[in-house]
């Protein structure tokens, strides 16, 4: 296999683009180190994720539980522990499942962690035991965000619809501001509390939204591509509060098949998928997941 330049060093081993890891692949441009180099410090990476049953009692608190462990164990490969109590009752369309912590099963993450982790993630109102550097996650039904323990954003709960997207954003933002501080990556992120209002992203985030603008949800989604922006389309179009699941209908096109190196990009992957087509192996995931 011919040498490819990553970050001026070449590099030969494990670039297959069937089987690299893709985050690996971007620490070493980043750094200018060989790939190996790069995959060995990523699995000095790890995180916990904290979770009390106050935030995890509504459902935008476990879209957050659970999207920050779907993206964390695809990026720290160190590990990714979980501090969840247990019997929270689900408010998220997953079938068969009563439970939050039973729910995790949908995320393709085993939380196992033997040693203290790099650093952790508090999904809480109260982040008891938590260092400075640690991450605060902020999240409602339209907003989310993420701060540091050490400066925290004054986050006010309160938007009259409660459901997944807020916390999907927050999960998301959190496990990325926790990345790039432990691996020392240059990011506007983490100068101050960083989040969003997604009903309007031009008003501050940290205001509840008081009017209630989920009324309509679509019930028909055509998805032309399911790598990773696609399996991320599914993963918040999926957990969405339909009224009827019965009539939600997906078109899944995509020719392609999973392979090893999808695991660290599709929010529906494992590596116990690599070789299924990704259109069977998404539709599976989704006839599994509505109530």
């Amino acid at each position: 296999m011919a040498e490819l330049p990553v970050g001026g060093v070449p590099v030969t081993a494990m670039m297959n683009p069937s089987t690299a890891n893709r985050l690996a692949i971007g620490f070493a441009r980043a750094f200018g180190i060989s790939y190996e180099e790069a995959e060995r410090r990523l699995r000095l990476l790890s995180v916990r994720i904290v979770a009390d049953a106050d935030t995890c009692a509504r459902a935008s608190g476990q879209a957050a539980v659970l999207t920050a462990l779907n993206t964390a164990h695809r990026a720290f490969l160190g590990g990714v522990d979980l501090q969840l109590p247990t019997g929270i009752p689900l408010r998220l369309p997953v079938r068969g499942m009563k439970s939050l912590d039973e729910a995790v099963s949908i995320t393709a993450c085993r939380p196992s962690l033997d040693r203290e982790p790099t650093i952790s993630i508090f999904v809480t109102a109260q982040a008891a035991g938590a260092g400075p550097d640690d991450v605060l996650v902020h999240c409602d039904g339209w907003r989310g965000g993420a701060s540091d323990v050490a400066n925290p954003a004054a986050f006010q709960v309160g938007d009259v619809d409660d459901f997944c997207l807020g916390g999907i954003f927050a999960g998301a933002a959190a496990v990325h501001r926790a990345f790039v501080k432990v691996a020392r990556l240059p990011a506007q992120c983490l100068d101050g509390p960083f989040g969003l209002s997604l009903w309007e992203p031009g008003k501050d985030w940290l205001a509840p939204v008081t009017v209630r603008h989920l009324h309509n949800i679509p019930t028909r989604f055509w998805m032309l591509g399911l790598g990773h922006l696609g399996q991320a389309s599914i993963w918040n179009l999926a957990l969405l509060p339909h009224p009827n699941p019965a009539i939600v209908e997906f078109l899944l096109n995509d020719f392609d098949i999973i392979e090893a190196s999808n695991h660290g990009t599709g929010l529906l992957c494992s590596l116990d998928d690599v070789n299924l087509k990704k259109a069977r192996h998404c539709a599976d995931w989704l006839e599994r997941l509505p109530t």
